[in-house]
């Protein structure tokens, strides 16, 4: 805290300046070289000159947590006669839980009617219940960071406080809390961090739940979740694994699209489950759609061996969308360039007619003959039209 600190801020252009005094007697020794009334000097000197060149100014008291109650009630003082607005109360070695932020942020407030900020450090992994803490016992201001940013393990996360202190509370902090997982992404990019998978507010489990241990979460979402993803702009999801019923499993081949007998969803819950326990972990719905499409496409082989029966008839002829699979063994095309069909069930093509069992096949113009090329499901036709798939 220095005069020469005052005029680089108002050089950088800002309007409030935060000024760092030392407030334990060990800091105030190592970096002041005097006692406690050189520390008041120095407050009344400096936020005086602030003052004077028309800057708001905040006073933290460093290592707040190891001060003499007395000596910080008497710092605050102080730094109010001399203009100051705003006290920080720095935990900065992180030495206090939730109880002893209560009572400290409660005693100084009991002494001023300045505001009481609060800055909280993550070293016990107390840093949001230290922070919640003083606001209870009268704090006005919490000193936060974006996914926790700062020195040792962090301080502590705005999007934590700021939920937390709606969720718990009722306030409005005037944060946008919907945006918060974007702003979060944004800034573990400039940081070059990876936000945990398992980290409060911003992370996709945080809406997450696994239905076979939370059975109630699918009916009655009330069950099993007190935080309304709604409120972070977000929607409720389910993870498919090992505890995942067919009541899940239904559910997400219906949101796919996909067309499934119930023998089949029991199929396709029996090997989600064997993936789930053998890769350790969730199962993706990429991983249930290739699940989905090698017991369908089996089925289909079975059935075209038992009967001889065509692939598709007309009225199964479906049109393809990007990003939806079809559980119908046809699909109309437009474009004649003869590409793959895998590639088009894929979404990686325009629109193509397929037959999705893996035999050789061939595909007549409903309308007219055209001729027919190989491929990996079987035989397509190049020209437009409606398309029967017969086997041979």
């Amino acid at each position: 805290m220095k005069p020469a600190d005052v005029d680089a801020a108002i050089e950088a252009g800002v309007s409030m300046v935060s000024l760092s005094i030392p407030s334990s007697d060990v800091q105030i020794a190592a970096k002041l070289g005097g006692g406690r009334l050189a520390a008041l000097e120095r407050v009344m000197r400096v936020v005086a000159y602030a003052r004077n060149k028309g800057l708001y100014v905040a006073v933290e008291g460093e290592d707040s947590s190891r001060a003499d109650v007395n000596f910080m009630i008497d710092l605050i003082a102080i730094a109010k006669a001399a203009g100051a607005r705003r006290f920080r109360v720095a935990d900065t070695l992180s030495v206090l839980d939730p109880d002893a932020s209560f009572a400290l942020v409660a005693a100084l407030r009991a002494s001023t009617d300045l505001e009481l900020e609060f800055d909280g450090h993550d070293d016990l992994g107390l840093a949001t219940a230290n922070t919640l803490a003083p606001i209870k016992a009268g704090g006005t201001h919490a000193s936060v960071t974006v996914i926790g940013l700062g020195e040792r393990a962090g301080n502590a996360p705005l999007e934590e406080v700021a939920v937390a202190d709606r969720q718990l509370y009722g306030r409005d902090t005037g944060v946008l809390v919907s945006e918060l997982d974007k702003l979060a992404a944004a800034v573990a990019a400039a940081a070059c961090r990876t936000i945990a998978l398992n980290k409060a507010i911003v992370d996709e489990h945080v809406v997450t739940h696994k239905p076979g241990i939370h059975v109630g979460s699918q009916k009655d979402r009330p069950t099993y979740q007190a935080l309304d993803p709604e409120l972070l702009g977000r929607s409720h999801r389910i993870v498919i694994g090992k505890h995942s019923g067919l009541a899940a499993i239904t559910s997400l081949l219906s949101e796919l699209q996909v067309s499934v007998t119930a023998e089949q969803t029991e199929t396709i819950l029996a090997r989600v489950s064997k993936h789930a326990i053998e890769h350790k972990g969730p199962v993706s719905q990429k991983t249930v759609v290739a699940i989905w499409r090698d017991i369908h496409e089996r089925s289909l082989v079975n059935r075209g061996r038992s009967g001889g029966q065509q692939c598709a008839s007309r009225d199964q002829v479906g049109t393809f969308e990007p990003g939806r699979f079809l559980g119908a063994d046809l699909m109309e095309v437009e474009n004649d360039d003869g590409r793959d069909p895998f590639a088009i069930e894929q979404g990686l093509g325009g629109r193509g007619v397929f037959c999705t069992a893996r035999r050789r096949v061939q595909c007549e113009n409903h309308r007219r003959g055209a001729a027919s090329y190989p491929s990996s499901h079987g035989s397509i036709s190049r020209r437009r039209g409606v398309y029967r798939c017969i086997r041979s």
